[in-house]
């Protein structure tokens, strides 16, 4: 079972409509620039060559705040329970990120179009760090990454 997110979000008091931010004809492009924009001045973007994304490691007192922005800009949410019942797509981008463990989570953009946005959670062991990563998938090069910044 995939969680899904309702229609309407509260974030720091104010009701904001997810369908405007969860745009369907929204480019994989312009999802990573809107979260780069709604991200800019929290967090520090870097390449991650391993994984070939964008990465950010932050402090988890930071998590509400973060999450929140998450929330608001992906579609879907994905964890260790609901991941053995996630589309093909999905699992090939768990796979890409060497699974889900834990508290780990994949938020993803909408199925519907060819090219998926995700954003793998991972709160370190430390309990002090959480890190993100972040790319389309399928990505056919890494120019994606200029939107961070890199």
């Amino acid at each position: 079972m995939r969680i899904l997110k309702s229609n309407m979000n509260m974030n720091l008091g104010n009701i904001v409509n997810q369908e405007s931010l969860n745009d369907t004809t929204s480019t994989p492009e312009s999802k990573c620039k809107d979260i780069f924009v709604a991200l800019k001045g929290r967090l520090n973007w870097k390449w991650d060559d391993r994984f070939g994304v964008v990465l950010a490691e932050f402090d988890v007192r930071d998590k509400e705040s973060i999450q929140s922005v998450l929330d608001l800009h992906f579609d879907l949410s994905w964890d260790l329970s609901t991941a053995l019942t996630a589309p093909e797509k999905v699992s090939a981008a768990i796979d890409l990120m060497g699974g889900i463990m834990g508290d780990q989570k994949l938020f993803t953009s909408e199925l519907k179009s060819e090219t998926l946005v995700f954003c793998a959670w991972w709160p370190w062991g430390n309990g002090q760090t959480i890190s993100i990563r972040m790319a389309p998938y399928p990505s056919i090069d890494n120019s994606f990454k200029s939107n961070f910044g890199l």
